[in-house]
């Protein structure tokens, strides 16, 4: 054995530098749990495009307290739901979805509208 390895063993055999890397070893176990499972975002929060186009729709007539879900893949809308209060009926439907997919640029048929109850 080398020198380095026989000071290495013997470094070991020393109670409280074993207890010291057991404990560094757990904090590293720790920050890693923690990371993964706490740190991570949670839900999504609203995006600024979601608030926006919330803003925009609630200014249609007829439409209230508006909700705006926009589905994205790689960084792209591809579809939106659009939950809004205030009257329901087809011409209302038709101004929310055409005001949703003109301001997204998404066809008519990516946009799911519903009234709230």
């Amino acid at each position: 054995m080398t020198l380095s390895m026989q000071k290495i063993k013997e470094l070991f055999r020393n109670k409280t530098v074993r207890m010291f890397l057991i404990a560094a070893a757990a904090l590293l176990i720790l920050i890693a749990v923690y990371k993964v499972f706490f740190s991570a975002k949670k839900a999504k929060s609203q995006t600024e495009t979601e608030a926006r186009i919330e803003a925009l729709l609630e200014r249609v007539e007829g439409v209230k307290d508006v909700t705006v879900v926009i589905t994205e893949r790689d960084g792209k809308a591809v579809g939106a739901v659009v939950v809004f209060g205030g009257e329901d009926g087809i011409l209302i439907r038709h101004r929310v979805t055409e005001v949703a997919a003109r301001a997204l640029d998404l066809p008519d048929r990516a946009i799911a509208v519903y009234p709230a109850k």
